[in-house]
């Protein structure tokens, strides 16, 4: 993962650090516009004293994929790489597969752990193929293992290798876009082109 530092408006971060951000503040999304592949998200920053509060819009150019969650936060970091982006910015692949594990179980909780983040959800089923459950894959012998970012079937990879299985690529398929960001909004998140920050109160 890549955070970009210094990517939100000094007025904002100066914010974010003060004391009455840190104990009483919260940000919340009012409202998004649409229009085309572009979006405007509205949103309040409140500090302790409802009187001080603040409206900002985000305008997000060539939005691809969102997620929004309606909640308080206090969290809004800009990444330029996360496993997020690596669907539409990362070279694609298959994973092949030879031999088994010793103990699949163990093989199968090392996947897990590779997706207990927060917003991967489901992503371990998305990419590994395992029509008859993740499992069921860890106690076969040979196959196709997953398709998917390289960067993803990489980390599959090593874990293949520390059970001893021997794991190969098989094709790059080019990626679909590049210089795409990630936007974490509390529990939502947006992924653009580009985002630009404006206080209108």
């Amino acid at each position: 993962m890549r955070q970009l530092n210094n990517s939100l408006p000094g007025e904002l971060e100066k914010t974010f650090s003060s004391l009455d951000f840190e104990e009483n503040g919260g940000l919340f999304i009012d409202s998004i516009q649409t229009s085309g592949k572009d979006l405007k998200v509205c949103f309040k920053l409140r500090l302790s004293d409802d009187k001080n509060d603040q409206q900002w819009i985000i305008k997000i150019t060539g939005n691809i994929a969102e997620r929004i969650v309606l909640t308080y936060t206090h969290t809004l970091q800009l990444f330029s790489d996360h496993e997020l982006l690596w669907d539409y910015t990362d070279i694609h692949t298959e994973l092949y597969f030879k031999g088994k594990s010793k103990n699949p179980y163990h093989l199968y909780k090392d996947l897990y752990k590779l997706h207990n983040r927060p917003f991967n959800d489901g992503m371990l089923e998305t990419y590994i193929n395992g029509p008859d459950g993740v499992f069921k894959l860890c106690e076969s012998g040979f196959g196709l293992f997953a398709r998917g970012p390289k960067k993803m079937l990489e980390q599959y990879k090593k874990c293949l290798e520390k059970h001893d299985v021997q794991a190969n690529y098989m094709g790059d398929y080019p990626a679909e876009e590049k210089d795409l960001k990630l936007l974490f909004f509390g529990e939502s998140y947006f992924i653009g082109k580009d985002f630009e920050f404006e206080r209108i109160s």
